[in-house]
């Protein structure tokens, strides 16, 4: 079983920025802050930019095998075979994925020709 080092939850970066905006054509600058002539005519007035942007988490685990592992996609491999979720927890090895639901081993990897066979053998069935 893994064990968790370290848990990073989301944040939201804050970056807020001054400037001016043409209402005419759309342009921006955070280089001026007084009302500016643009080159559309109209004049590129007082505005405020926000660039903030959400940084996600992650959790910091460390694989049976030794091995760090950062586990902040849908699945996360260890040069050991083994696969974690995004929280950390160990996934099934990827030969009994889609076992419970049915599917083929190439259908949990975006296509394949097993995908390909299901399809052909289900038209008229949508």
């Amino acid at each position: 079983m893994a064990i968790i080092i370290k848990r990073v939850d989301s944040c939201v970066e804050d970056d807020v920025q001054n400037g001016v905006m043409c209402g005419g054509c759309g342009i921006g600058t955070t280089k001026h802050t007084e009302p500016t002539p643009c080159r559309c005519g109209k004049t590129m007035e007082p505005f405020t930019f926000d660039f903030s942007r959400r940084i996600p988490g992650y959790v910091l685990i460390r694989c049976d095998c030794g091995k760090k592992i950062e586990c902040s996609g849908f699945t996360n491999t260890c040069s050991c075979g083994r696969a974690y979720n995004w929280n950390g927890d160990e996934l099934a090895p990827s030969d009994q994925w889609g076992e419970e639901t049915g599917e083929y081993r190439s259908e949990c990897y975006l296509g394949g020709s097993a995908f390909e066979q299901t399809a052909e053998q289900n038209v008229g069935y949508i």
